[in-house]
């Protein structure tokens, strides 16, 4: 039984290459193609018209997908708006009360102040 096994495998072993033989010279040229036969154009059916889809669908369809993504648009504005607290709030209105821009003047103040003495200590290192 072994060795028919390692007898056919032999034999499967020397005729792949033989294949490889009927091409003499790589330099010859191409064999023709074969044409292939063209396959015949199937007959329309009823079945191939009612896939089309009607433009007025299409425009329904789009308009009912703009409907949803404004409603949840409105719905998270509306629910984003509830959540805020009250110093958001004047954020968003753009409103500033006394106090406030008293200390926004003052930061403002303090800010020029240090970069004014910053730029004078660099100046004074330059000079040594």
């Amino acid at each position: 039984m072994a060795r028919s096994l390692v007898l056919l495998l032999l034999l499967a072993a020397l005729a792949l290459p033989a294949g490889a033989h009927a091409q003499s010279s790589p330099f010859s040229p191409l064999p023709q193609a074969q044409q292939a036969t063209p396959a015949p154009t199937p007959a329309p059916t009823a079945a191939a018209d009612q896939q089309d889809v009607s433009r007025g669908l299409l425009f329904g369809i789009a308009g009912a997908v703009l409907v949803v993504f404004v409603g949840i648009g409105i719905y998270i504005t509306r629910d984003a708006r509830r959540n805020l607290t009250e110093h958001d709030r004047r954020a968003l209105d753009h409103v500033r009360t006394e106090q406030e821009r008293q200390r926004g003047e003052v930061a403002r103040k303090q800010a020029r102040a240090k970069g004014k003495r910053q730029r004078q200590a660099r100046k004074a290192q330059r000079r040594r």
